[in-house]
């Protein structure tokens, strides 16, 4: 052993190597600590800017709501329309006055002329007039049609009691009504009166009740029950005495249809 003094060296404690593993843990950490700062800054904006935040939240609220209801209302208004159309039925024309220069130009001699048309069942114009229905001390605004005896079979009109009116009704011009639902709730149930045989008074013409129809329920915005029809020559002589007629109502036979 020589005299010199040996140097031992002493082991040293190697850095571990960084592992792909731990870079993505690394990478991972430093997204949480950023999302975490971005959150709690956001959270500060909207704390020091409250009525902002509050204001621009409710505009968001506000203009979903305003979409909702839009489309809401439109499949309504989809549905309403569905709905009529099948109320009228696939065999059911409606003819409408109105032209370029003149919104009235229908009269009963086109619908005499239209009848002649073939694979035509039935036909009927309508005379519509608003109207004042008096019976004892009740009354009731609502509207009357004069339209021909077979409209019942071109609207599917069904009877709760009573009768529709005849040909020799519509001939002779006979003051007979059958009146809706709505009539009967608001001019007869109070009194728990059977509206057949009664009088009524219409813009202050008498008429006798002959049917009660059967009701078929409000349709959106419309209520088909708050109606009463009369004979179309009755109308014209004692409720509208006019030239032109408000539409013409066509139903084509199966044949046509198929």
């Amino acid at each position: 052993m020589s005299s010199s003094t040996k140097l031992q060296t002493q082991p040293t404690k190697e850095t571990p190597a960084v592992t792909p593993h731990r870079q993505k843990v690394r990478a991972r950490l430093r997204r949480g600590l950023m999302l975490g700062a971005n959150f709690g800054s956001a959270l500060d904006a909207l704390w020091v800017n409250r009525l902002r935040s509050l204001l621009t939240t409710l505009g968001v609220v506000i203009g979903v709501a305003a979409v909702i209801a839009v489309v809401i209302l439109t499949q309504g208004a989809t549905t309403l329309l569905n709905q009529n159309l099948a109320a009228l039925g696939t065999n059911t024309l409606v003819i409408f006055p109105g032209t370029a220069t003149s919104a009235q130009s229908l009269t009963v001699d086109d619908a005499n002329a239209l009848e002649k048309v073939p694979h035509v069942a039935n036909i009927s114009p309508v005379l519509g007039i608003s109207a004042q229905s008096i019976f004892g001390n009740q009354n009731w605004s609502t509207r009357v049609q004069g339209v021909y005896p077979n409209y019942q079979s071109i609207q599917s009109w069904q009877l709760a009691r009573g009768r529709w009116y005849s040909a020799d009704d519509e001939a002779a011009a006979q003051p007979v009504a059958v009146i809706g639902q709505t009539i009967v709730d608001n001019l007869f149930a109070t009194t728990g009166t059977n509206p057949l045989g009664q009088t009524i008074r219409i813009n202050g013409q008498l008429f006798r009740v002959v049917g009660q129809l059967q009701p078929k329920g409000a349709q959106g915005f419309a209520n088909p029950d708050d109606v009463i029809f009369v004979p179309f020559s009755t109308a014209l002589s004692r409720l509208k005495n006019s030239t032109y007629v408000d539409q013409i109502q066509i139903q084509v036979d199966n044949a046509r249809c198929g």
